[in-house]
């Protein structure tokens, strides 16, 4: 980091956007249009310094992981944010600079201040982020001004800031904000202006205009088309939008703030969104169900779920059909549009929404997927994650499913010889497909129906009924989807069918009864991998299963691990605690994999055996063996 500390910015002057950001940048190209209340700029550079190299760093590891897990962990990440956030502060001599700027504002009187953020990556052509930062206003005394600058640069990293960015693309930890100072105006009125179609809708509200673009207060609404005249202050308005749209050769969101003789320009930023999509004049909910509704409302766009909506009922809606059909039971699932007023009006909600308990899984999009959220916690979550209290009115499209952790999670798979393979575990069925479960399993024979005095030991809850089932229906899909993996919950003795995964290869199991998990033979010296956090974080995050790999960057872990790999004379055969889905990043690197336990259908296990690499689970102490060469064949071990 430089020792020079770039000074604070005025409005004269064209200024680079990447010095101040886009909002200052945008209100000094105005100023000479406009009146603009007096104000100056602390530029990016003040923030990384007062970061520092050390906290940079921290932060550039933390987002690594962030954009590795598909923003996973991005809800619960606060208190590690602010872990490398603590004691930010300002030094000694931008405390000075920032003192005498104050009073450079405060020349005629002792005026109250606002403090706002200006960053590179807001109030751009393609998105807004309105209110994603926080504002700070009718400040007075100089430490809570700075204070207030503090506070702002932190809201950079608030978990919903972060989540804002990476719904579109943007994964840099870099700091990327300037802070605005600025008089506050004394206003009797205040709004936004935005110029559209060849009209300028207007709304205002009495006293400053935040709670009018958050949403909190009435609005005094005018439109100005051709031939139409408004009256005071609102004439004014409408002049000073269409005056910034032809200047700049786009249509312009405009905050204003009149003081009963002025009318001041407080910010211009493109329209990112058609008013078409944001101007339903109270709350929008509308929804359907995701398996079993064959059109959409023509009120609900697919957005940025259109992918993962293509996805879920090209392959899960003829699934569930064919269950509910075959009386298994299934999960639901919707796919909902709204608008941050439907959420706090109920009576748009639907009672499906209103009566929703336990947890549900969450998609906002491709980039982020799969939360598991407890369902009281949903309205938080969206309003952080998608910004609902600062723009009540954008629409978002998201898809909800009911998360069913059951008595325990099952997978079954019909075998070449017709018996039914079934796995189950406590643990859940996310824990059994991510190799986080040490499941339990039984085999049902193909004529268990016609026998019924044959020996099945059924685990505590299980009826006949169950297994019968469970065994009926996977060979059903069987027929559908030749070596497909069923996967189930068990909720109070009833099998609830979830989904089915097929591998790309004829791979079943070749035992009914074993440790085997692919057949296979190998040779290779013996490298154990540590149990780790990092095996178990980045499995539960949605980033690989039988049919999909995201295209999030690769871990740190997986490419420390990859190049660990490498550097050995000869691929190894791998050793892990269990069969963590997040190593199928690695089946081209090694030549087998032993495992000390973990489900013989689960999602590695099928994309091993896809890969025609032996592997084996087994309890034999291999903890002396490091390095040693170590041969596997049809799931037995030999060390030597």
């Amino acid at each position: 980091m430089e020792n020079h500390l770039p000074p604070i910015v005025g409005l004269d002057g064209k200024i680079a956007t990447a010095v101040v950001g886009n909002k200052f940048a945008g209100l000094a190209a105005a100023a000479s249009q406009a009146a603009v209340p007096p104000a100056c700029c602390i530029p990016v550079d003040w923030f990384e310094r007062a970061l520092g190299e050390s906290r940079i760093s921290r932060l550039d590891e933390l987002f690594a992981d962030f954009a590795a897990t598909l923003g996973h962990e991005i809800p619960i990440a606060a208190p590690r944010i602010a872990s490398v956030l603590h004691g930010l502060g300002l030094e000694d001599t931008m405390r000075t600079a920032l003192a005498g700027a104050v009073r450079g504002l405060r020349s005629d009187g002792l005026p109250r201040i606002a403090i706002r953020s200006s960053t590179t990556v807001e109030d751009g052509a393609d998105h807004s982020h309105a209110g994603l930062y926080e504002s700070y206003l009718n400040l007075t005394g100089l430490a809570e001004i700075e204070a207030a600058v503090v506070a702002c640069w932190k809201s950079f990293y608030a978990p919903r800031a972060i989540l804002g960015r990476i719904r579109i693309g943007d994964l840099s930890p870099w700091p990327r904000m300037a802070v605005i100072i600025q008089r506050m105006v004394d206003a009797q009125l205040a709004g936004v202006a935005v110029t559209q179609q060849e009209r300028i809708v207007i709304d205002a509200t009495h006293g400053t205009g935040d709670s009018l673009v958050s949403g909190l207060a009435d609005a005094v609404h005018r439109e100005l088309t051709p031939g139409t005249e408004l009256e005071p202050p609102f004439d004014q308005v409408g002049r000073l939008a269409a005056d910034l749209r032809a200047d700049r050769g786009m249509d312009i969101d405009v905050e204003w703030a009149y003081d009963g003789e002025t009318l001041f320009l407080l910010q211009a930023r493109p329209v990112t969104a058609a008013l078409d999509r944001t101007e339903a004049a109270g709350p929008l909910f509308t929804h359907a169900q995701l398996y079993f509704d064959d059109t959409l409302p023509p009120d609900l766009p697919l957005g940025e779920c259109a992918e993962l909506y293509l996805a879920y009922t090209a392959k899960r809606a003829p699934l569930y059909r064919l269950a509910a059909t075959s009386g298994v039971r299934v999960g639901t699932g919707w796919i909902v549009a709204l608008n941050g007023a439907a959420l706090t009006d109920t009576g748009d909600q639907p009672d499906w929404w209103r009566n929703l308990t336990g947890k549900v899984v969450l998609d906002l999009g491709a980039s982020l997927r799969q939360h598991i959220i407890p369902a009281d916690e949903l309205t938080k979550f969206l309003t952080d994650a998608l910004n609902l209290t600062a723009d009540p009115r954008t629409v978002h499209t998201i898809i909800i499913r009911e998360f069913v952790q059951g008595d325990a999670g099952i997978l079954s798979h019909r075998t070449a010889s017709g018996e039914t393979v079934v796995e189950h575990a406590t643990q859940g069925l996310l824990a059994m497909n991510r190799g986080l479960a040490d499941p339990d399993r039984l085999t049902i024979s193909p004529d268990h129906e016609q026998i019924p005095a044959a020996p099945v030991a059924l685990p505590d809850g299980w009826t006949r009924h169950t297994v019968s089932q469970i065994a009926a229906f996977t060979g059903i899909l069987n027929d559908q989807f030749p070596g497909g993996y069923a996967e189930w919950v068990l909720v109070d003795g009833v099998p609830q069918f979830v989904d089915v995964s097929v591998p790309d290869h004829d791979a079943q199991i070749t035992s009914s009864a074993g440790t085997m998990l692919s057949p296979g033979t190998a040779r290779a010296p013996l490298l154990i991998l540590d149990d780790t956090d990092d095996l178990l974080r980045l499995s539960v995050a949605p980033i690989v299963s039988v049919n999909f790999r995201s295209d999030a960057p690769e871990s740190a872990f997986i490419r420390d691990l990859t190049d660990r790999i490498r550097a050995l004379p000869a691929k190894p055969i791998l050793w892990a605690r269990r069969p963590y889905v997040i190593l199928s990043l690695v089946i081209d690197e090694v030549v087998g994999f032993i495992f000390n336990g973990g489900s013989t259908l689960c999602h590695l296990a099928i994309l091993v055996r896809e890969a025609r690499k032996p592997a084996v689970i087994t309890d034999q102490d291999l903890s002396t063996a490091a390095g040693k060469n170590v041969i596997i064949a049809d799931g037995t071990i030999h060390v030597g």
